[in-house]
């Protein structure tokens, strides 16, 4: 659903909520002053609802919003001396809006008070039992409605903003994995190397055959490396088992090994797929290192459910592994739940479907004469199995289209069969549902035709059957609200899903990118640094009994190769590591306000040391993410401050008290506390007197660093 259709379907069915008053004004005295005065009214509460709480990025707990519910409760109660009954069906958009900027069980509580003004405020006239009920269900059926349709909006902005972010989050935790690999895996290699190097170089003459074990030692770990960096690349590129099975059946060949493959098995899924390849390409590699086979058969075979490989050669070597033909990575959630959650949504439309039926029970009862008590049992009946039907099949995403036209048609009779039967327009459930569904389930313009047509049938059954202009035009906006207020609702339930679904897809895709450009930046900053290392060091070894001068020559450049590429790996792990504060501080913005949590950011600190500020962005980030995950805070406020001697961060809320765990990225609060005692500073996290949660995180600064 784009911005423009959801605020068109908004417009629509409030709209129709203000025609329908304006026409009660018309009934009760049609006066020119009457009629301008109302109309400005109407006019002034639709400016509040679509210009200020249905707009996207409107703050609904700041000041301007509370002082914009202050005048939409004065317009809702102030002309009801001068329009008694024509005026308090206006309560819907007040309770709707009381749900939208208060906060906690406040709002619930004023959303009930605010609802039953409207039944209330009609009790000292002589109305049946039945028609105060059908006030008191419509005031909240509603007030429910709007408040969901006034998200309505605002959803889509969020969302599609909560997209990107997530993405960046994701991309920024996979370079700080990418970071960890580099730092643990190469590192230490090649500082070994080119400690080894010096130490061969200087030996070389007076104990040339010490020197040769160290070159030796030199040329297994730079291979070692070697294999590492290829390892770590293939690992992120992503391996492809019709490649590895050519290049095993390749290397083997060349080696003088016979060989047979056989692989029946269907296409795994691409982690399963790497997996395999993986265990392909490491047992070949230590079946030539470590066996004198002759011949090798492998296989790979799979049932659609496991893949399985085996290698098996002539002499002392067998493998075999077995691996989940669909396996995917576990997804931890990034949030405790998305803006609205796909389950308030679910409650929401069930909650608004079901007043509806409701409602319409009630006004029948008021035509009790008419219809007798089998007339409501029918109207009841048929409007509890159109409201089953909508939930159970109509608001399901994915319906089977037969499912779908056969849930259409049971609608369809719920609706005309009373109707026709007994002769009465209101014995036919909701029909506007029919219409909401057609529209759900049908192609677009046929869907859309057909939602006319049910809804122009109503306004001709009650004009046939003899029913006054005023209940034609009421039946018209009826119908058509209960049709947009389904397709909303359902729109806004399946949407949720489906753009938290794709921005999981964003997110996967960009660090699917990140992890090409980091096997790129790998494999051109360190191959060749260590394919040098390796060549070097074997011509070293040729060359020190017989040429020792050009033997220490080649082991310095052994030296300072390993040096350059040590370097080359602390370039690439910090270019992947280092976080800057201020990016992070926009990042924990957007993500707290696409979950919907108010968020404040006061700043006072400036030019930090450059470990100060990436230990700072890391707690800021590993807040934020434990606040999404593990809290249901509404409010957030972050603080850096410092003074001359200290910099202090602290993350509040105002949520349930965060969940203290180890995240997956290492970065949990134990974590964290290490980092930032490295520092000399002191990290703590927990309650505070004024029951919100605090993160608090101080390092201190040097002097000339404070601001």
């Amino acid at each position: 659903m784009s911005s423009r259709l959801a605020y068109a379907v908004v417009s629509v069915v409030f709209a129709n909520y203000l025609g329908n008053a304006f026409l009660y004004v018309l009934e009760a005295g049609a006066t020119p002053v009457r009629i301008a005065s109302s109309l400005a009214v109407l006019l002034a509460i639709a400016c509040l609802q679509l210009g200020v709480f249905s707009r996207p990025g409107t703050n609904l707990h700041s000041p301007w919003a509370y002082a914009a519910l202050g005048a939409q409760a004065l317009l809702v109660f102030a002309p009801v001396p001068f329009f008694p009954t024509a005026w308090s069906g206006m309560v819907v958009f007040l309770a709707g809006s009381v749900l939208l900027v208060l906060r906690g069980g406040t709002r619930w509580f004023a959303f009930a008070a605010v609802s039953v003004a409207n039944p209330l405020s009609k009790t000292s006239y002589d109305i049946p039992p039945s028609v105060l009920g059908y006030y008191t269900a419509s005031s909240l059926t509603a007030g429910l409605a709007v408040y969901g349709l006034s998200r309505l909006p605002s959803l889509v902005a969020q969302l599609e903003t909560a997209r990107s972010e997530v993405a960046d989050l994701a991309v920024t935790q996979e370079r700080l994995g990418f970071a960890h690999d580099v730092q643990n895996l190469l590192g230490l290699s090649l500082a070994a190397i080119a400690l080894e190097a010096g130490q061969a170089r200087r030996m070389i003459g007076d104990h040339t055959g010490r020197a040769l074990e160290k070159t030796a030692r030199i040329i297994a770990a730079s291979r070692e490396a070697l294999t590492d960096v290829r390892a770590v690349a293939s690992s992120y590129r992503g391996s492809s088992l019709a490649d590895e099975i050519e290049s095993a059946r390749s290397v083997l060949t060349a080696a003088g090994i016979v060989t047979t493959i056989e692989s029946d098995a269907p296409e795994p899924s691409p982690r399963s797929r790497t997996a395999v390849a993986t265990v392909l390409r490491e047992g070949v590699s230590n079946l030539l290192r470590h066996s004198g086979a002759t011949r090798c058969e492998i296989t790979i075979s799979g049932d659609g459910r496991t893949v399985t490989i085996d290698v098996v050669s002539d002499g002392t070597f067998r493998l075999h592994a077995e691996v989940p033909a669909t396996t995917e990575p576990a997804r931890r959630p990034l949030f405790a739940g998305p803006p609205i959650a796909t389950r308030f949504a679910r409650v929401l439309l069930a909650a608004v479907v079901a007043g509806y039926g409701v409602m319409a029970t009630l006004l029948a009862a008021y035509y009790l004469p008419a219809i007798g008590f089998g007339g409501i049992l029918v109207c009841a009946v048929s409007g509890a199995v159109t409201g089953a039907l909508v939930l159970g099949f109509v608001s399901r995403p994915h319906v089977r289209p037969a499912l779908g036209h056969a849930a259409l048609a049971g609608i369809a009779v719920c609706v005309y069969v009373p109707q026709f039967a007994y002769g009465h327009p209101y014995l036919g459930g909701v029909p506007g549902f029919l219409a909401g569904a057609a529209v759900l389930l049908l192609p677009r313009w046929a869907g859309w035709a057909a939602f006319a047509v049910v809804v122009a049938g109503q306004g001709v059954l009650q004009a046939v059957w003899g029913y006054p202009q005023s209940d034609v035009v009421w039946a018209l906006m009826a119908t058509t609200n209960h049709g947009l207020v389904l397709y909303a609702l359902t729109r806004l339930r399946s949407m949720v899903t489906e753009l938290h679904e794709a921005r999981e897809e964003l997110a996967t895709a960009a660090v699917t990118r990140e992890r090409l450009r980091f096997a790129r930046d790998l494999h051109d900053l360190l191959g060749y640094s260590l394919s040098a290392i390796t060549l070097k060091s074997e011509l070293t070894h040729r060359l020190a009994s017989i040429d020792s001068g050009r033997a220490r020559r080649e082991l310095a450049e052994v030296a300072e190769i390993s040096r350059q590429a040590l370097a080359d790996v602390r370039s690439v792990a910090l270019s992947y590591r280092e976080l800057s504060f201020d990016e992070e501080t926009v990042s924990a913005q957007a993500l707290l306000s696409a979950a919907d949590i108010e968020v404040t950011v006061r700043i006072d600190a400036h030019e930090l040391p450059g470990d100060v500020q990436v230990t700072l962005a890391t707690v800021l980030r590993e807040g934020v993410t434990n606040l999404l995950r593990h809290s249901k805070a509404e409010h957030c406020e972050i603080t850096l401050s410092s003074s001359p001697d200290l910099v202090a961060l602290d993350i509040t809320n105002d949520g349930i008290p965060a969940v203290e765990r180890k995240s997956s990225d290492g970065n949990g609060i134990g974590n964290l506390t290490t980092r930032v005692r490295a520092l000399g500073g002191d990290l703590r996290a927990g309650p505070t007197p004024e029951h919100t949660y605090r993160l608090r995180a101080e390092i201190p600064l040097p002097v000339t660093a404070s601001r």
